[in-house]
């Protein structure tokens, strides 16, 4: 937390995967090597991919990826209703998937559609005004499958974000390749 990786080498004197990061003071950090190194940096994976030396050069750095933001809701329940006997559901049958999650910590549903803008930039993300496209979308699908158990009169009680890496057939991207002799980079 609050660090930035800068680069992922392959380290010439042991053949190991080596890390380089800088805190978000943009002074500390530090190096790292290792025999794996796991990049799992969501919606800066097109970043990441595209400047570090590990990957510029690669067919990672040309795959069209693209962060995504999308809104997720969260909903009180109706008097009586017991969070944790609601199901959770994926209605697929939508155009956006829509979804909800019963919370049981909480006692909150949180309701999400699968839409929301790509962009370029992942640190431009509050620049980006979704709740025209996903509101709507996330108010119908509760009426037509929630109603019943959701406090729809005052609203979500909070809404939050998410971001990911979107390919554009919205396939997941798994793999790894070799980093030296030794190391191992997997994204």
């Amino acid at each position: 937390t609050g660090c930035e990786v800068v680069d992922v080498t392959s380290d010439t004197d042991t053949g190991l995967a080596k890390v380089q990061w800088t805190g978000d003071d943009g002074r500390r950090g530090g190096t790292a090597l290792t025999r794996a190194c796991v990049l799992a940096v969501g919606a800066w994976a097109p970043h990441i991919l595209r400047t570090c030396t590990a990957t510029r050069s690669t067919h990672w750095a040309s795959l069209p990826l693209a962060p995504k933001k999308v809104r997720s809701t969260f909903w009180r329940v109706k008097p009586g209703v017991d969070v944790s006997k609601l199901p959770v559901v994926i209605d697929y049958a939508t155009d956006s998937l829509a979804y909800c999650l019963p919370d049981m910590a909480s006692g909150l549903v949180k309701v999400a559609c699968h839409t929301g803008p790509m962009f370029e930039d992942a640190d431009a993300r509050d620049d980006q005004d979704d709740a025209p496209m996903t509101r709507p979308k996330v108010d119908a699908f509760i009426a037509q499958t929630l109603a019943h158990s959701l406090d729809v009169g005052a609203g979500p009680i909070k809404e939050e974000h998410c971001m990911y890496t979107m390919t554009p057939d919205e396939g997941f991207v798994l793999d790894w390749m070799p980093l030296g002799n030794r190391g191992r980079l997997v994204v």
